[in-house]
């Protein structure tokens, strides 16, 4: 009966028991906080991956679309190109393009627009951030001379290459020249 009156008169905690409770608490913040940071590290990941493989989709089509349309294509060198098209209606030099990859310290690729020959000027836009670790252009084999593949390497999240390849069919070409 006298330990059931003084289990009854008990109106707190002992201090085991608050440093038992006091470490489980701690023990569950903890994991909570570690999953939390692991979610965001492969959040941020992937968001990164994302925009790098936005930016190369954007260079690619950009490329494409003005390779496409190219009356004469130029393949200065494996990273540079340059197209000309020429007005429908007098058959003269519109536009020149060229695409060229800056350098291994720039790491981005340019448009360099060239319309002197119409009356406009030069201008040159950088198309892509500092993400680009090579660029290549490659013309087909000599039995279809009408045909561009593009080579666009970019750096990834964790320092590893990611490769973008676009074969680029020329509709209006009149030569390829490598």
């Amino acid at each position: 009966m006298n330990l059931v009156r003084i289990i009854a008169n008990r109106k707190g905690f002992t201090l085991v028991e608050l440093i038992i409770g006091m470490g489980l608490t701690m023990l569950l913040t903890s994991v909570l906080v570690i999953s939390v940071a692991n979610s965001l590290t492969v959040w941020q990941a992937g968001k990164n991956r994302s925009e790098i493989e936005q930016t190369a989709r954007y260079v690619l089509d950009t490329m494409a679309r003005e390779i496409r349309y190219a009356n004469t294509i130029n393949i200065n060198s494996k990273s540079s190109i340059t197209l000309t098209q020429f007005s429908p209606r007098t058959n003269k030099v519109q536009e020149k393009i060229t695409f060229r990859y800056g350098s291994s310290e720039s790491k981005t690729i340019y448009k360099i627009t060239d319309k002197t020959a119409s009356g406009g000027g030069i201008g040159t836009n950088p198309l892509t951030p500092a993400v680009i670790k090579n660029l290549e252009f490659q013309a087909a084999p000599a039995a279809d001379h009408n045909e561009v593949t593009i080579v666009l390497q970019a750096s990834g999240y964790r320092g590893d290459i990611l490769e973008y390849r676009s074969s680029v069919r020329c509709l209006n070409v009149l030569f390829v020249n490598e």
